[in-house]
């Protein structure tokens, strides 16, 4: 059993939990929370910064804290850091704790998006500090993705927001939610 107060938005970065969890939260009369903002609210560094300072362990800290806080007040979209569900512990809280709901895209329209992406995301640099070059990326893309989709199928909805349009994935985000929360 879950509690549907708090909607969990996860997937591999650049999925759209971003975008498409403030759209979904305003359609559905809720409050929106990224939690990758909220780190960086509560700890005062960038997510880059706090990845150089601290190392991966040290984010996952900040984010195992953030998530146990934000959006349980009340009825809430939280958009989760794209290892947040995948992470130790976090998986079984959140689980229980909220419906998470899983925004699937094919890992070619993943790569080619985050390839694009002006957003830093330390997952995806070298250990020089600069961005992968374009086909270390993507395979980088598909080595992750392949190591967190098993995580990622133990939410308990899987939403295909792939090769759509914005108001279509949110058609679709917001009609798959609105059947589960009747």
């Amino acid at each position: 059993m879950f509690d549907a107060r708090t909607i969990y938005l996860t997937g591999f970065m650049g999925c759209g939990k971003s975008t498409l969890g403030p759209i979904a939260a305003n359609v559905l009369g809720r409050t929106f929370f990224d939690l990758d903002e909220e780190i960086v609210t509560r700890v005062g560094r960038s997510i880059p910064e706090i990845f150089e300072q601290e190392g991966e362990a040290g984010f996952r800290i900040h984010e195992a804290d953030a998530l146990r806080e934000v959006g349980t007040d009340a009825p809430s979209v939280v958009a989760l850091g794209g290892g947040a569900f995948v992470q130790s512990g976090n998986a079984q809280w959140l689980l229980h704790y909220g419906l998470v709901v899983y925004l699937r895209l094919p890992t070619s329209t993943l790569a080619e998006r985050l390839l694009h992406s002006p957003t830093p995301r330390p997952l995806l640099f070298g250990p020089d500090g600069n961005r992968l070059p374009d086909d270390a990326l993507r395979a980088r893309v598909r080595t992750l993705v392949a190591e967190r989709e098993p995580q990622y199928k133990r939410a308990h909805l899987t939403v295909d927001v792939g090769d759509v349009p914005i108001g279509q994935a949110v058609d679709r985000l917001v009609g798959a939610l609105r059947k589960r929360l009747r």
